[in-house]
């Protein structure tokens, strides 16, 4: 994968997985406007946990003073500031996250969230919304690896 922000090739992004972004409801669900992350693909290359996000109101986010923020679950939650140099921006938003500055090796499992995150440090958006995903970080010595950019 190559952080240049456009749809370079289809199969820059194939075999990354597309989770629903619809939030949880009920029948006392609360009626909001849709988020400001339209799509979003999750894959992961050997040294990194890597986001495709598409949305017209996270552009205007990032290309002000927005953020995007990893959020990571354990004992201690951490936030982890995406920094500009794990992004690329243009078309598209790419993002690859160095495992080591998640703070996870290999074979390891963890759980994430991805907040968007306006100039003053509110989150604008959460996702997924008021859950984690979990996902194991690939062992390089593993010769089935699923996915790889």
């Amino acid at each position: 994968m190559t952080l240049d922000g456009q749809d370079t090739s289809f199969l820059e992004w194939v075999g990354a997985v597309a989770p629903s972004l619809a939030r949880p409801g009920g029948t006392m669900h609360e009626v909001a406007a849709s988020g400001v992350v339209s799509e979003l693909l999750v894959g992961l290359s050997a040294g990194a946990l890597c986001f495709r996000l598409k949305g017209s109101g996270l552009f205007s986010e990032l290309t002000g003073d927005g953020t995007l923020a990893l959020v990571i679950g354990g004992i201690e939650v951490r936030v982890l500031p995406i920094e500009r140099s794990w992004m690329g921006v243009g078309t598209i938003i790419e993002v690859a996250v160095p495992f080591d500055r998640i703070g996870v090796s290999a074979g390891a499992e963890f759980e994430f969230a991805l907040q968007v995150r306006d100039r003053d440090g509110a989150v604008i958006e959460s996702i997924p919304q008021g859950r984690q995903w979990t996902i194991a970080v690939p062992n390089p010595a593993a010769s089935t690896a699923s996915w790889q950019a």
